[in-house]
C-alpha cells in the first residue's frame, strides 16, 4: 500500500470499456517504445537495450543519450523553453565524467557556451 492508501496501485485511464487501447507499446525485446500516460511517442534503443532517444510528441521535444562501449552514460541532451532562440526551444547538454556532471550553460546575452560542473557522489 502506498501513501495514498490506495491498494490498487497505479490507476491507468483504461478500464477496458471506455478506453480499450493499451497505453504502452513494446518492441520484440521487451523495451517500451511509447507511453501515452507520459506523452512519450517514441523511444529508440541501442544494441544493448539502453535508450538513445525519447520523443515527446515531436522531434523538437526529445531527450537523447550517449553511452560508452561498456554502457556508461556520458551525455544527455534535453530541450528547454528559451524565447531568445528561433522556435523557442533550446537544448541543454549534461556530460558525465568520473562522478562529475558538466552542464552546458550560456554567458548572459552573448550566447557563448561555457561549462558548469556539479559533483554528484555515486554509491
Amino acid at each position: 500500500m502506498d501513501a495514498s492508501l490506495s491498494p490498487q496501485g497505479f490507476y491507468d485511464d483504461s478500464d477496458g470499456i471506455t478506453d480499450p487501447v493499451d497505453d504502452y507499446d513494446y518492441d520484440g525485446f521487451g523495451n517500451m517504445t511509447s507511453d501515452q500516460n507520459k506523452g512519450i511517442t517514441g523511444i529508440s534503443y541501442n544494441q544493448f537495450s539502453l535508450p538513445t532517444k525519447i520523443i515527446f510528441g515531436s522531434e523538437a521535444w526529445k531527450i537523447e543519450y550517449l553511452y560508452t562501449a561498456d554502457g556508461r552514460k556520458v551525455r544527455k541532451t534535453a530541450p528547454y523553453l528559451d524565447s531568445a532562440i528561433d522556435g523557442g526551444i533550446g537544448a541543454r547538454t549534461m556530460d558525465y565524467l568520473g562522478g562529475f556532471h558538466y552542464r552546458t550553460a550560456y554567458c548572459g546575452s552573448s550566447r557563448r557556451p561555457r561549462a558548469m560542473w556539479t559533483s554528484q557522489k555515486t554509491r
